[in-house]
């Protein structure tokens, strides 16, 4: 085992694990404020996405006039408690309002579902989604398409 000492450059790999483990800690929420989360939902991409506008509606997301044609539903801000655990913020600072992207293709196991949140505080600082919010949206569109008459 070698010890690095006065005068001796540590290995390049050393470096790197510094600069990844430190840097991912200065980097904060506003290095990683939009994850996306995808999944497959049983059934065709028209029922899924009008079981994910019956989803936005219940949620309380503005979803405006959604184009199937387009496969992208864009929501408008909504309010945001962050008592609902959906976001982690940075020091002091509370969930504040949110949107989300939604878009919809053909998948391995049915139509792919991708969701892309942007959660934001009151001084519109990004924060970090923890899927809460996307965990429930699934259940919801799943509930949905259970409640269609087939």
């Amino acid at each position: 085992m070698r010890i690095y000492g006065v005068g001796r450059a540590p290995p390049p790999i050393l470096g790197f694990v510094c600069m990844v483990l430190f840097g991912a800690c200065a980097g904060g929420v506003s290095s990683q404020s939009r994850i996306i989360k995808s999944w497959d939902v049983p059934g065709e991409p028209e029922e899924v996405f009008e079981a994910a506008v019956e989803a936005l509606e219940f949620m309380a997301f503005p979803v405006g006039r959604p184009s199937r044609a387009s496969g992208v539903i864009r929501t408008g801000w909504r309010v945001m408690d962050h008592s609902q655990g959906w976001a982690e913020c940075g020091a002091g600072q509370e969930l504040s309002r949110g949107r989300l992207v939604m878009r919809f293709g053909r998948g391995v196991n049915g139509t792919r579902v991708t969701v892309e949140p942007r959660l934001e505080t009151a001084d519109e600082e990004p924060c970090l989604t923890t899927g809460a919010l996307e965990r429930r949206l699934h259940r919801l569109i799943l509930d949905a398409l259970r409640d269609v008459p087939g």
